[in-house]
């Protein structure tokens, strides 16, 4: 079916054309930050808001670029639940009179870019700052940006107004008048996704296009039901056949870079999606090509930059192979209205020092099962002992937990010759990705040695260099490790807590990871301030990875209640786990 839609762009390039020649300006957009969030949102944040739905609102696509940890996320749910909250009172403004603009596009240098770019003093619109291999002309924010598309293409006062046909970027004919957005988002980020719109915006009717099969089908069938779907690259190519006769009103990419091969199945899947207004999420626009920017704005607003052979030969070689200025600066003035990035150095004023996310990973079917089982067994354990046996077996309970423990973070560290999924794991790997691509530096954090080995695997496998600390490395070893990393560019550090939750300086990261949380909090905030101490530079982001439906989940929201209680349990050490009662430790399985 995707070889079937090899010249989809090329068919829509007239309907972007048709947009270009309606485009009015609103430099003071009026959009109302939702109530609920005005409290919540940093200030950079609500300009986002107000940027996206200009955008939206003019009929364009964008790239939302902010830095890693400046809330991507909470800036889209905003736009989402602003559109739930206006549904009953929107007017379609693609079908009201175009402005009477009688200049070239290109000689309007104040007047359009200034409601995308200029949306505050601390939104930059640059593209790719931190990157080493981003060529600089994308990253120079030119004072005045000037328009975004070629001389060639003219404004005048006979322009018609977009008809019904015209809505939406994929170019095809779309009178659905449906406000189901869907997002779209790497496998292990999809109950992240849903977590979050759980958090800010519990108005929203929200459903994982996850399960099986017959399940997907079910709830695409009925996906009018629903305000967002949120499904997988890998899903989605999956059940591409039912999404093709589908129409959502926002198209969300997240980590958007997952399509900057424009010829993988991945790329060719999420173009052929209908949609009223699309938007891409991703910290890194470009990794190591000009041709990745293209592949996302081929999303976003196909024919915008041209065919890919028209943009290879006026732009891409000349910059890439010439360092041909004019034609830097050219590409730059195309693209700069419809990309918004923020550094955290853009922002320091509105941030905290240290940034603090949970990450949830979901199991799939085979670690579900296996974890479940033990949780059965456990409990039966549990329920069929007596007091007496209870007090007498704590030790063969702790060794249980423990088990469970493992199964959350990989079930390969119990079970041998382990073929199934590992959502922490493959989370941990998306995540490490995201930051390096970012030029980010990390720390990683895991109490079982057996599961640093298998990150050591991963990254190995990835080509990603790292150091690693234990119990077993020697005091002059770790020295010269933490030199080395601090002054130099190796992006990884993985580490033992025991070993290394304390005494080590390494400011050289900005990234925390506790791949699986120590649950003494003091323990773990002092892990974490390895790199949040005194020499960092930089904002520090923490993530704890969390398999959701666990006894990690559990003891998470046991710990806001008694900070001390779950290390204790896990740890056999204080009084807590004596003073538990069966039925208690039963609650906490459950």
């Amino acid at each position: 079916m995707l070889e079937e839609h090899e010249e989809i762009s090329a068919n829509r390039d007239d309907h972007f054309r048709n947009l270009i020649r309606n485009f009015k300006t609103s430099r003071d957009s009026d959009y109302q930050l939702p109530a609920s969030l005005k409290k919540i949102m940093r200030g950079y944040q609500k300009n986002g808001f107000k940027w996206l739905l200009t955008v939206s609102r003019s009929g364009f696509g964008g790239i939302l670029a902010d830095d890693m940890g400046l809330g991507k996320t909470l800036q889209m749910i905003s736009v989402l639940l602003y559109e739930k909250e206006h549904e009953e009172i929107i007017v379609d403004e693609r079908k009201q009179p175009a402005g009477v603009v009688t200049a070239h596009i290109s000689d309007m240098k104040e007047d359009i870019p200034a409601h995308f770019s200029d949306v505050a003093e601390d939104s930059p619109a640059h593209i790719t700052d931190n990157a080493e291999n981003t060529p600089a002309h994308i990253t120079d924010n030119a004072e005045n940006t000037p328009a975004y598309i070629t001389d060639t293409v003219k404004l005048s006062e006979d322009s018609h107004p977009i008809e019904e046909e015209d809505v939406g970027n994929t170019g095809n004919a779309i009178r659905s008048s449906s406000r189901t957005s869907l997002v779209v988002c790497p496998s292990s980020l999809i109950y992240n996704w849903f977590d979050e719109f759980t958090r800010f915006a519990p108005a929203l009717r929200v459903c994982p296009v996850a399960g099986s099969k017959d399940m997907r089908k079910d709830i695409l069938h009925r996906y009018e039901d629903y305000d967002v779907l949120i499904t997988s690259y890998d899903l989605l190519k999956r059940d591409i056949d039912i999404y093709e006769s589908l129409t959502f009103y926002y198209n969300i990419l997240d980590e958007a870079q997952y399509i900057k091969n424009p010829a993988s199945a991945a790329a060719k899947s999420v173009k052929i999606l209908h949609s009223r207004h699309r938007f891409a999420l991703t910290g890194t626009p470009i990794e190591n090509r000009l041709s990745e920017l293209w592949s996302i704005f081929d999303f976003l607003m196909p024919g915008f930059l041209y065919p890919y052979d028209t943009f290879r030969r006026e732009l891409e070689t000349p910059i890439t192979k010439n360092r041909d200025e004019a034609a830097s600066e050219r590409l730059r003035k195309m693209t700069s209205p419809f990309i918004l990035r923020r550094l955290k150095s853009d922002v320091l004023k509105d941030l905290p020092e240290k940034l603090e996310e949970t990450r949830f990973a979901q199991f799939e079917e085979s670690q579900r099962k296996l974890y479940d089982a033990h949780v059965a067994r456990m409990k039966k354990m549990l329920e069929s002992s007596s007091d007496e046996n209870f007090s007498r077996n704590k030790i063969e309970i702790l060794a249980e937990l423990t088990r469970l423990r493992q199964i959350c973070c990989d079930p390969s560290l119990l079970v041998e010759n382990y073929v199934g999924g590992s959502a922490k794991r493959e989370a941990l790997i998306t995540l490490i990705n995201t930051a390096i691509d970012g030029g980010h530096r990390l720390l990683v954090f895991s109490q079982f040695t057996t599961m640093l080995s298998l990150i050591e695997a991963d990254l190995k496998a990835c080509g990603i260099e790292y150091y690693l600390i234990t119990g077993q490395t020697p005091k002059e070893e770790r020295l010269r490790l933490v030199k080395r990393f601090n002054s130099g560019d190796v992006p990884v550090f993985l580490i033992s807590l025991k070993a290394g939750g304390t005494g080590l300086n390494l400011v050289g990261a900005d990234v925390v990871v506790h791949y699986d949380p120590w649950w003494n909090l003091a323990v773990q905030n002092q892990a974490t301030d390895r790199a949040h101490r005194i020499g960092q530079k930089n904002v520090v982001n923490v993530y704890k990875l969390i398999a959701r439906g666990t006894i990690e989940e559990k003891i998470q929201h046991m710990q806001e209640q008694k900070k001390d209680l779950a290390d204790e349990i896990l740890r056999g050490e204080g009084g807590t786990l004596q003073t538990m009662t069966r039925e208690d430790l039963i609650d906490l399985l459950s």
